[in-house]
């Protein structure tokens, strides 16, 4: 809780203060002109098909009634057509084709052969087995037409009723999901969770006062959730309310059907930067995976539009990265000699020939010690770019002069704002388990600790930016966990914030309000169609951070 927060920091500080050790200064919250959220304007004449696998018509009619409710739902209009295997609805800008199919054996539980192998050989096993279920199946199935769509919008998604984690444990038993999830890719669909919609109060209660760590794709009843939970992409129904199931499983089976459209790339087009103009937002972002990682290009466009790279691939829509992944490709080797493969992605990514607005969002933490040593913060020169692959100590002793003469620049792989037009870079480190962002400790006015928001400065051109308290976070502030005359207290969730980090390295001449584009880039944290809560990044780098759950092995 933050009153405990601050009762630890005052005693940590009585603590070090007789070494000569302070605490750092107080930031104050700046307000820079420009907005706090982002607009979540959908974009135009999108058409998707969706399959519903189900378990139970309690579930299918409450996917069916979330397409169409118009407070919770996504208040679309079927078609005139009879109940069928194929139904469309439409809004005049969205248009969906949803099929429904039984599920079956396919949700069950894998069940693991005898034998005296590891349980992950048998489970290994037992997933090919399941994944020849899944492929006659989805071969069964009737041809599916590719609705007209513009480009970057195809595939299908399959809503996917399944048993949360606890219905698969057991010693010769393992959850089907990875399973499903790369069964479903190797058919050509991404792949959307959602655990059984309950048809009594009892049955929603037990889902509620499940304490278990939730998955970031699966939407549940939870009106508690962790803190790593809040600031995710989960949009969880707010707690202490009279709904009963029903009304707490629309908006779930809603937000379902949201984010397997995300995964089929319906997002907001960028806003407008800081400047007044449009502006491309692309994202660099690192997947370790067992034996090296995958890197990965995002280019959202000022349509809307999503389309990423892999090493070793052309340009491809946000759809295809999810499937790309799950069949093994982008990956890189790691070891001696392997920066050379790292550094030639980055530059192909970086196309500092196209004159195109743009801010490239860095997730930087990998990527400083894989091509891009330009990254570590000892090294970033405020507008002065390194290149991936060149040694940024060879040009730190670089004076004014120097840099107006080409030659040297080129040779050093050094690049100033007038040879990249249109190209700003932030890096951004969220606060997580690596602990290199600190924990903050907010002030109210009226006393010593209290919940806060906004952005930060900390340094010139760096800045913290903290999202508000979710509206699911009812814990009170000054609640104290370790007061005696309270004992449940202790058992109570809460929630503090987690800073953002954002350092803008590189901005063009006419970029004065700094300020301003670390707030731009702090608002993309609610650039979403498919939530709205702040997720932990940016919308772009979040996007390709949800993409690396198909990758097949780590």
């Amino acid at each position: 809780m933050p009153i405990n927060h601050h009762q630890l920091f005052e005693a940590v500080t009585n603590a070090l203060a007789p070494v000569g050790l302070t605490p750092s200064q107080t930031y104050s919250r700046r307000r820079p002109g420009g907005r706090s959220t982002s607009p979540r304007l959908a974009p135009e004449g999108r058409s998707y098909e969706l399959e519903f696998w189900n378990q139970t018509d309690t579930t299918r009619r409450m996917l069916l009634k979330a397409l169409q409710d118009n407070k919770h739902g996504l208040a679309l209009t079927p078609a005139p057509t009879a109940d069928g295997p194929t139904r469309s609805f439409n809004d005049g800008s969205l248009a969906l084709s949803v099929s429904f199919h039984d599920i079956g054996e396919l949700a069950a539980a894998l069940r693991l052969p005898d034998g005296q192998e590891s349980k992950a050989a048998r489970t290994a096993i037992a997933a090919q087995q399941r994944l020849e279920k899944i492929r006659t199946r989805l071969a069964s199935l009737p041809h599916r037409d590719t609705p007209s769509a513009p480009p970057g919008t195809g595939h299908t998604a399959a809503l996917i009723e399944l048993d949360g984690p606890r219905a698969f444990t057991g010693k010769d038993i393992a959850d089907p999901k990875p399973t499903l999830r790369k069964g479903f890719a190797h058919g050509d669909r991404v792949t959307q969770f959602l655990r059984p919609i309950t048809a009594t109060d009892t049955a929603a209660i037990e889902e509620i006062n499940d304490d278990e760590l939730l998955d970031t794709d699966d939407v549940v009843n939870a009106a508690q959730a962790t803190d790593a939970d809040l600031d995710l992409d989960i949009q969880l129904p707010p707690e202490d309310t009279e709904d009963t199931a029903a009304d707490r499983d629309l908006p779930r089976a809603a937000n379902a059907i949201r984010d397997a459209l995300r995964q089929l790339g319906h997002v907001p087009a960028p806003h407008t930067s800081p400047t007044g103009a449009p502006i491309e937002v692309w994202a660099l972002w690192y997947e370790p995976i067992r034996g090296g990682a995958i890197p990965i290009l995002l280019r959202h466009r000022t349509d809307g539009t999503l389309t990423t790279l892999l090493p070793g691939m052309p340009p491809m829509p946000y759809s295809d990265l999810h499937l790309a992944l799950a069949t093994g490709r982008g990956r890189l080797p790691r070891g001696k000699g392997a920066d050379s493969e790292y550094t030639e992605f980055l530059r192909r990514a970086l196309i500092l020939d196209d004159p195109t607005p743009r801010m490239l969002l860095v997730g930087g933490r990998n990527l400083r010690s894989r091509g891009w040593a330009w990254l570590q913060t000892q090294h970033m020169r405020r507008d002065v770019l390194v290149l991936p692959g060149a040694d940024p100590r060879e040009s730190a002793e670089l004076t004014v002069e120097d840099m107006a003469v080409q030659q040297p620049l080129a040779r050093l792989g050094v690049r100033l704002p007038s040879q990249c037009p249109g190209l700003r870079i932030a890096r951004v480190i969220p606060r997580d388990s690596a602990r290199e962002v600190p924990h903050v400790f907010a002030q109210d006015d009226d006393r010593p600790y209290g919940i806060t928001s906004g952005l930060f400065e900390i340094h010139e051109r760096l800045y913290y930016a903290l999202a508000p308290k979710p509206v699911q976070a009812k814990a009170p502030i000054g609640l104290d966990k370790f007061d005696p005359a309270r004992p449940r207290a202790a058992a109570k969730r809460a929630w503090n914030p987690g800073a953002l980090e954002i350092a803008l390295p590189f901005l063009q001449p006419e970029d004065t309000d700094t300020a301003a584009w670390a707030q731009y880039v702090h608002a993309l944290r609610t650039a979403h169609l498919h939530t709205t809560v702040p997720t932990r990044l940016p919308a772009q780098l979040h996007l390709a951070d949800l993409a690396g759950r198909y990758i097949d092995t780590r």
